[in-house]
């Protein structure tokens, strides 16, 4: 950054620097404060959250109770149009309790063999109905080793 305000034939304080740097121009934004930013209201898919660190999901955390996010050395940003979250979860940890304590919590099982099969079924119709039943019946399979 220092370089290219050079670049400009330009004189700049430490200060001057510090401040573009720490500024919401230099500041890229994710997601999430794309979410936050957003003038429309939008879906803001948090998919796997059981797989990062709990660091990322107390973040969420505020982000959920109160709808923003604090940046060090940038400030706070409020959510313009708080966005509809969906999160997902593996199961590979347990998420934290303050977490779902504020979120509608529902756990979808695998379709049963029939459906999956009707499913397969409805994505190659070419293809035979023993063969759509096999498939089916793999995935349950594969899914049992597990």
């Amino acid at each position: 950054m220092f370089v290219l305000l050079q670049a400009k034939n330009q004189t700049f304080t430490w200060d001057e620097i510090r401040k573009a740097i720490t500024g919401r121009e230099y500041f890229s934004a994710g997601p999430l404060l794309e979410a936050l930013e957003s003038r429309e209201r939008v879906v803001l898919l948090i998919d796997e959250l059981d797989k990062v660190d709990y660091g990322f999901e107390a973040m969420l955390l505020e982000i959920l109770s109160v709808w923003e996010m604090s940046i060090p050395g940038m400030g706070t940003v409020v959510a313009t149009n708080p966005p509809f979250t969906v999160i997902t979860s593996n199961k590979e940890r347990t998420l934290g309790f303050a977490l779902r304590r504020r979120s509608f919590y529902m756990e979808i099982d695998h379709p049963t063999a029939a459906l999956e099969a009707a499913i397969v079924a409805r994505k190659t119709p070419h293809l035979p109905q023993e063969l759509h039943a096999f498939i089916a019946g793999l995935a349950q399979a594969l899914r049992g080793l597990l």
